[in-house]
């Protein structure tokens, strides 16, 4: 299937920026909340859903974790994936992809009751209910 999602592009630095239709900012718990056709973006990655939480550290600006729910696709090049729920640890650099998560490119897939992406390492794991489909040229 190629790579799951690139290393060569990643950088775990790239800014984050995240778009919707409303915001909460709770200073006292460290979350923003975003509501309404969110779209998080950083470096060549891409993240959709209806809700975004975005948990901070010491400032808003110092995203720690990014917790998506409601329709969630990611994208990058050419892979698309979908679930009900991604969770993206910035400092680890890994997305966890629940609720009968599904990974695509071109006519490839794979499915499984979580995957979890390692976007440092160039590596992916499925667990539960390993379903794929690799097309041959």
């Amino acid at each position: 299937m190629g790579r799951s999602l690139q290393k060569a592009d990643w950088n775990r630095n790239s800014p984050v920026d995240i778009h919707s239709k409303e915001m909460t900012v709770d200073f006292e718990n460290n979350r923003i909340v975003f509501k309404g056709d969110v779209k998080v973006l950083q470096s060549d990655f891409s993240l959709t859903a209806g809700e975004v939480t975005a948990i901070f550290g010491e400032s808003a600006d110092d995203i720690k974790k990014i917790i998506a729910s409601d329709d969630v696709k990611i994208q990058q090049a050419d892979k698309m994936a979908w679930g009900e729920q991604a969770v993206y640890d910035r400092e680890s650099a890994t997305i966890l992809l629940t609720g009968t998560p599904v990974l695509k490119q071109g006519r490839n897939f794979i499915k499984g009751e979580e995957i979890q992406f390692s976007l440092d390492e160039d590596r992916m794991e499925v667990k539960g209910s390993v379903e794929a489909e690799f097309l041959l040229s």
